[in-house]
């Protein structure tokens, strides 16, 4: 089954470990989009990868890992031309869980990009 975890040891490093044991491909394919569409995932995305982002928009950031895939030894890079889009898919989460203080935070850092 995929699992999704953040380690302390990386700050602002978000590890996925999306590696399946199942015998099935379609199987495999359905424990991926279960862990990546679960509301484990919208909580790291709306709060660990936020907290990051604002850091990178806050020190004028080319660029920072967001998450890493240890199993492949891949990493995925936030490029700051991405900035202004992950803001909106956080801020879709946000309206979602009715965050409206949060979702006004994330406006006013959209409207500074």
């Amino acid at each position: 089954m995929a699992e999704i975890e953040k380690e302390d040891d990386e700050i602002g490093i978000i590890h996925l470990d999306l590696i399946v044991t199942g015998e099935d491909e379609k199987e495999d394919k359905a424990s991926v989009l279960e862990a990546l569409t679960s509301d484990e995932f919208k909580y790291i995305i709306t709060e660990y990868l936020f907290t990051h982002l604002v850091e990178a928009i806050e020190k004028n950031k080319k660029s920072f890992v967001a998450f890493r895939l240890p199993q492949q030894e891949q990493d995925y890079v936030l490029e700051k031309s991405q900035y202004k889009k992950v803001l909106e898919t956080i801020l879709t989460f946000t309206e979602q869980e009715e965050d409206y203080d949060k979702c006004a935070t994330i406006k006013k850092l959209i409207d500074t990009i």
